[in-house]
């Protein structure tokens, strides 16, 4: 039992002793200076080959650079700490500085990183002539370009100490790295103990360019550096609701993460990049500001995005970059540029203006690369210069929620007037998806009849432009859902005139844009549409040759014909109680590209009784849809269901409400055998048991007879 017990105690002992040396968190204070990866840097005595963890600060240890060190992460070094502190419990001894050398050199943080001075504050002796200065010690991490990231908190706390005539100030200069803090960061600024005014500050340097602070919690600020210069980015990163700090002046401002962020204090200034990111949100309740001359405001979600109060009555710059979407929720006026990189615009029932009105209309820029606007309208102020057509000097993309379909305005000479032009574009599903029509336009091929003009229409108005009376505007619009055309049938119109000379459609079949030249002005409430002398071939979705619906033995059987088909994808049957709410019933797979004469049917078992209505909505690849004549079908409150088809043992039968005494039903074979036969037992319900020495399988049919009524027939399968 002895041997056992000393076995036991010596084992527990070699562990005790062990593990600490090799696990242990140890706290390296700089005693020299010089490179972090360095151990004489960290009192040491290995110079090269040197171990984290061992030799220098590692993941896991506590790493302290007291005043008068300084402490460099050399090129392409990752260093790692689980605390940083600058300056702690150190005396006067000069400033304490970290460097990251080069834009590779960076530094992980698990936990805190802390600046202070914690030695009591000592009043000076204001009798005391020795005393007749302060000296500033600036402790400072200085990033030059690489990457720092904080795991914890960022504490930095300027002090001031009267008997030895020291002020401590700190600053983290980002240079043009990055730095992300996913605590609160803490600063406290302090106020000379030398004459009692003089302010000691805690600072974040942001002056260089292209700099980046990313704030993951609460930021108290002591002074920020980012003034109208500096291209530094502060963004609030948490995933929840966020205080944004204070600060005279934002360059680049970015809310990115997720809930509401929340301005506090008023008198801020963006002068760069608002950027709403993620799925992030603005409140001003607590705090209000505006934007500089030279500012932007960026939609960059990760969802849908609807604007709140970043989206001003009058901004500088606006840019979508948003695959999901903004929904607009108040009218706005960009001055200077609109941006159009990614993702579309829901007006709603508001207007965005491009440039500036007055005396002298300033145009603003439009940058396209995807996108359109929708359900409200957008303002163009035009200068008297030229603009070529199909450029984004003279566009207006938009469109409907589903498609894509600019307009576009040309001056081929200098105006003597400007101001603005309004857009909007209303697009009708219905179909056809033109009208017929009939005027003749005289300037197309010495006279050519326009026999149907689209429902979908561009709505123009102009407020003042473009009067100086001479023959030389032009307008171009089109774009996708009119199905397949043929370029030389189509034409740009008016309901049931044209203006102007024609000129001849461009862009493909099925994305095609119509002109017009010869413009001497655009007046006011213009509607324009695409028409066609060819009705027939253009354009060409489907050309729906028939559409019916009728009651027939207990079920209502619907059929359409279709003679051409072009991207059609599937129709939808929809049926209605009143004629207004309809609801799909049937999907039916579409042709896809077709010449051919192709027939279809759908039958409804289950009809709704009296009155019903029906109609056929037709889909194409890209999501556009029409809409066929409605057709009413009055199945007279006198059916029959059954269930289940096929059936092995019994089925039920359900009647109209109307059945009366006397009824009957019966069941025969194909041959017409009778095979079952009684008087209705229920005037709503029935069940029969199916006995499976008469019904062996095959189809068979259910007869209801009902006294002064057309025998009613369902085919019944037994398996």
């Amino acid at each position: 039992m002895g041997i056992v017990s000393y076995k036991l105690i010596c084992h527990t002992f070699f562990l005790f002793v062990v593990f600490p040396v090799l696990g242990a968190t140890f706290t390296a204070t700089s005693t020299t200076g010089g490179n972090w990866n360095i151990g004489t840097s960290w009192g040491g005595a290995c110079a090269s080959g040197c171990v984290a963890g061992t030799d220098y600060p590692g993941a896991s240890d506590i790493a302290n650079i007291p005043g008068g060190k300084s402490i460099t992460i050399p090129n392409g070094f990752a260093a790692s700490a689980t605390t940083l502190k600058l300056n702690s419990d150190d005396g006067d001894v000069g400033a304490s500085t970290l460097t990251f050398a080069t834009a590779t050199s960076s530094l992980n943080v698990s936990g805190n990183v802390s600046f202070g001075y914690s030695i009591p504050t000592c009043k000076k002796n204001i009798s005391d002539p020795t005393i007749m200065a302060f000296t500033l010690r600036t402790h400072q991490i200085i990033l030059t370009g690489g990457t720092f990231t904080i795991g914890g908190t960022l504490t930095m706390t300027a002090a001031t100490n009267g008997c030895t005539g020291y002020d401590h100030a700190h600053t983290i200069n980002l240079g043009s790295g990055t730095m992300t803090v996913t605590g609160n960061i803490s600063m406290t600024n302090a106020i000379s103990d030398f004459d009692g005014t003089t302010p000691i500050y805690t600072t974040i340097d942001m002056t260089t360019a292209n700099c980046v602070l990313n704030v993951g919690n609460g930021f108290t600020v002591g002074r920020v550096l980012n003034g109208t210069g500096a291209t530094g980015t502060i963004n609030y990163t948490r995933a929840g609701a966020q205080t944004i700090a204070p600060s005279p002046i934002y360059y680049n401002l970015t809310l990115s993460g997720s809930g509401v962020k929340s301005l506090s204090g008023n008198g801020n200034i963006v002068n760069g990049i608002l950027s709403m990111q993620g799925t992030a949100t603005l409140s001003t309740a607590l705090g209000i500001f505006v934007y500089g001359t030279n500012s932007t405001l960026e939609y960059k979600g990760s969802a849908a995005q609807s604007s709140g109060p970043e989206l001003k009555a009058t901004i500088e710059t606006l840019k979508i970059d948003n695959s999901n979407g903004v929904t607009f929720n108040n009218s706005s006026s960009a001055n200077d540029a609109v941006t159009m990189t990614s993702g579309n615009i829901n007006l709603g029932t508001f207007t965005l203006s491009l440039g500036t009105g007055g005396a002298s209309s300033t145009p603003g820029t439009l940058t396209y690369t995807s996108g359109r606007m929708y359900n409200g309208s957008f303002k163009r102020y035009f200068g008297t210069g030229a603009v070529a057509i199909g450029t984004a000097a003279g566009q207006f993309p938009i469109g409907s929620s589903l498609h894509y379909r600019p307009f576009w305005i040309g001056i081929s000479s200098f105006m003597t007037t400007s101001n603005s032009v309004t857009l909007s574009h209303t697009e009708d599903y219905t179909h056809p998806a033109f009208n017929t029509a009939s005027h003749n336009d005289a300037t197309w091929s010495g006279g050519t009849t326009v026999k149907g003009v689209s429902k979908s229409t561009w709505n123009v108005s102009n407020a003042g432009c473009f009067t100086d009376g001479n023959d030389d505007l032009q307008v171009r619009f089109g774009g996708f859902g009119f199905g397949t055309n043929t370029l030389t049938d189509l034409d740009a119109s008016l309901a049931s005139s044209v203006i102007g000379t024609f000129s001849a459609a461009t862009g493909s079949s099925t994305e095609p844009y119509v002109n017009r030249t010869g413009l001497s002005e655009l007046i006011v409430d213009d509607v324009w549409r695409i028409g066609t002398k060819n009705i027939i071939q253009s354009p060409l979705p489907i050309e729906l040759l028939n559409f019916e619906a009728n009651f027939k033995e207990n079920k209502v059987d619907v059929k359409w014909s279709t003679a051409t088909e072009t991207n059609n994808y599937y129709f939808t049957v929809e049926r209605s109680a009143d004629g207004i709410n309809f609801e799909g019933i049937a999907t039916i797979t579409g042709a896809g590209n077709s010449s051919n004469l192709i027939n279809y049917n759908k039958s409804d078992f289950e009809p709704l009784s009296g009155i019903s209505y029906y109609r056929l909505r037709q889909t194409d690849r890209d999501g556009s849809f029409s809409y066929s004549q409605i057709v009413a079908v009055n199945v007279g409150r006198y059916f029959f269901t059954l269930g289940p088809n096929p059936a092995s043992d019994e089925i039920f039968l359900r009647f109209s409400d109307n059945i009366i005494n006397g009824s009957s039903i019966k069941i025969v074979d194909m041959l017409g055998r009778n095979c079952f036969e009684e008087k209705l037992l229920s005037s709503d319900f029935q069940k029969i048991t199916l006995d499976k020495l008469t019904f062996v399988p095959g189809l068979y049919y259910v007869l209801l007879n009902v006294p002064g009524k057309p025998l009613l027939k369902q085919p019944l399968f037994v398996q």
